[in-house]
């Protein structure tokens, strides 16, 4: 993870203190999960299936 941090022009320290203040808002805290996704191939590949799903369902039953 530290290799995206550098790309984001943060540091560890940093970013540990922007997820603490991100957990008391929904918006953010989405955001936080998804950056941490990416070193967690498994759990990101399991909400991108739920993901699916959940858009396959929108869409059939807008065709019904």
């Amino acid at each position: 993870m530290s290799i995206l941090l550098k790309d984001l022009g943060i540091n560890q320290k940093d970013f540990i203190i922007a997820c603490n203040k991100a957990k008391h808002n929904k918006e953010q805290w989405k955001i936080v999960r998804q950056i941490m996704l990416i070193e967690n191939f498994d759990h990101f590949k399991q909400i991108m299936v739920k993901r699916n799903i959940m858009i396959s369902k929108k869409a059939l039953s807008l065709m019904l």
